[in-house]
């Protein structure tokens, strides 16, 4: 069976159908608007930073050891005894603790500076900053304390703060993103049903494309249908 595809006589179906597809998509957005399940609350981080100082290093073996023992204790950042000794530099803030905080911390080793990057996740930016710095500071307290040298310091404290989720933002994308889908889901049914139609629309389809010659064409109205059955 050939399915020949009228462009345009699609395209005019489209447009007539255009205000079904509008309230469809209306539909759906006000729908995803009103039962949007995702977080309704931003998320803001700040970062702090520790570097390994240069004191009393005199050679390149000496700061290359350095720098891998600082790469090495990268991962203490985030244990649990220095966020609870950073929970109570932060006067437990907020009620948070050291296992709170644990899942609101990452520490990361930069090599090419050679300091570890402490960053902060949380709902209040306050909170974020506060963390990151108690963090940085705990952090250094802790390996000056294991290794019985002053061999790290703070190197940027946190004064600013950025929102690394927008909760309005992601709830217009997940209405966006649901209309599209459904107006498409819309649009490609109207196409299928019209394109699979047994209806004739034009001489062209009547005479197969030109290949019969046609002297006229006697439409069948509903009431002949009804008085043959």
């Amino acid at each position: 069976m050939e399915i020949q595809i009228d462009v345009w006589r699609c395209l005019n179906v489209l447009i007539r159908k255009s205000i079904y597809i509008i309230l469809i998509c209306a539909f759906i957005f006000s729908g995803s608007y009103y039962t949007y399940s995702g977080s309704s609350v931003n998320r803001y981080a700040a970062s702090s930073s520790v570097y390994s100082t240069t004191d009393n290093i005199y050679t390149y073996d000496q700061a290359r050891q350095m720098t891998i023992a600082m790469q090495q204790y990268t991962m203490m950042a985030t244990s649990q005894k220095v966020l609870s000794n950073a929970a109570e530099l932060m006067g437990y803030m907020e009620g948070i603790t050291g296992k709170a905080l644990s899942g609101m911390v990452t520490a990361v080793f930069n090599g090419p500076t050679s300091t570890v990057v402490i960053e902060v996740t949380s709902v209040s930016p306050r909170v974020a900053m506060t963390a990151a710095n108690a963090v940085a500071t705990a952090f250094t307290a802790e390996l000056i304390s294991l290794t019985g040298r002053n061999m790290v310091q703070v190197l940027d404290v946190a004064t600013t703060y950025r929102t690394v989720f927008n909760a309005r933002t992601e709830k217009w994308k997940s209405c966006i993103f649901n209309t599209a889908i459904a107006g498409a889901v819309m649009c490609l049914y109207i196409l299928v049903k019209e394109i699979l139609s047994k209806k004739v629309t034009s001489l062209t389809a009547v005479s197969l494309n030109g290949s019969l010659d046609i002297l006229g064409v006697i439409p069948v109205t509903e009431a002949q249908k009804d008085q043959k059955l």
